[in-house]
């Protein structure tokens, strides 16, 4: 939820306003950093959670041993259903 709500507060969902709407920095930035991943490289779209996770840790220095808590699936459900607004 606090993945969507992120997205919502940059703009990034279409016919969702601008606003502030979370205050989970954490969850807003990982569903910001694979939102630019994805429109960075549109293939990932048909790759798994897992894999955009493993890339964004990577490309961030991010702990591995960190597991996503679900906010790739909720970028990557709004992508395939066409919500996402580059940003």
């Amino acid at each position: 939820m606090c993945a969507f709500l992120g997205l919502a507060e940059i703009g990034a969902i279409i016919g969702v306003e601008l606003g502030e709407y979370t205050s989970s920095e954490d969850n807003k930035k990982y569903a910001q950093i694979a939102l630019k991943l994805l429109f960075g490289d549109e293939s990932l779209a048909n790759s798994t959670p897992q894999k955009i996770w493993t890339r964004f840790t990577d490309a961030g220095g991010y702990d591995m041993k960190k597991r996503h808590n679900n906010q790739m699936n909720v970028v990557l459900a709004l992508w395939h259903e066409k919500l996402l607004a580059k940003h």
